[in-house]
């Protein structure tokens, strides 16, 4: 998961970045003087802030940023970024071209493998439906296409936004809710449905994977029905020490996970 694999060239930029180890990152006291910025709108453009349930799980992350602040960090709102929610759950949604070719690259270096292609994996009849659904969206997909070279070009423009606003405010950090939505009861028929979602609304996660930022949840506290609600840190490309430090600092200044 750290490092440079020969067969992938992005984890070159890995190289001479990686730290001999993460647990010298464990600082009880990293909170002090960090400067972190707050998401409070949804990431999930189908996200209802009015909702009953969205409502219930902005009540523990008021109290979980509150957390942040007495353990010494400095607060701030993020600037809003145009159309952050819309853009970003569209470029996680679109990417439709790597994954065949990718999926078929790593088979044919396995001519054991019970299947040789991702097509094969699709037409199996072995994958859940909801999850076969999305995989055949990728089928006869490429990055030859001009629509990756614009699924590119979005994630930059994006990439550099959020670059922008965290040298304009001076930000160590950016904190959402990992989800604005409790979690969800698991329908008994999900492994069997072809249209069941099993993420749920008020999904924040996209924002980190699709502009290449490292993000840590951090467990921020319970909603008044007893459900967990997480709080997400997001910070620059390689700050995962920093990520550590402060995702360390509250965990153990608030102990919030209860199994």
């Amino acid at each position: 998961l750290a490092g440079y694999d020969a067969n992938d060239r992005i984890t070159a930029e890995a190289v001479g970045r990686i730290p001999m180890t993460y647990t010298q990152s464990l600082d009880l006291g990293a909170l002090r003087g960090a400067r972190i910025g707050v998401i409070r709108q949804p990431l999930d453009p189908k996200a209802d802030p009015t909702s009953g349930e969205f409502l219930q799980v902005r009540a523990v992350i008021d109290r979980a940023l509150a957390d942040l602040r007495q353990l010494g960090a400095e607060i701030v709102d993020l600037a809003a970024i145009r159309d952050i929610a819309v853009r970003s759950a569209r470029m996680y949604d679109d990417n439709v071209y790597e994954t065949e070719a990718a999926t078929d690259a790593y088979l044919a270096k396995h001519p054991n493998a019970p299947v040789r292609s991702l097509r094969d994996i699709v037409l199996s009849g072995s994958v859940v439906p909801g999850r076969a659904r999305t995989l055949i969206a990728s089928l006869g997909h490429s990055t030859a296409e001009q629509g990756y070279l614009q699924l590119l070009l979005t994630r930059e423009e994006l990439r550099q936004e959020v670059f922008g606003r965290m040298a304009d405010q001076r930000l160590d950090a950016i904190a959402y809710a990992t989800f604005d939505y409790p979690p969800l009861r698991i329908a008994g028929d999900a492994l069997t449905r072809r249209d069941v979602d099993l993420t749920g609304l008020g999904n924040n996660r996209r924002l980190s994977r699709v502009i290449g930022f490292p993000a840590i949840p951090v467990p921020a506290g319970f909603t008044s029905d007893g459900l967990p609600v997480g709080l997400e840190l997001m910070a620059r490309p390689f700050a995962e020490q920093l990520l550590f430090r402060l995702a360390y600092a509250y965990e153990q200044g608030t102990h919030h996970r209860k199994p």
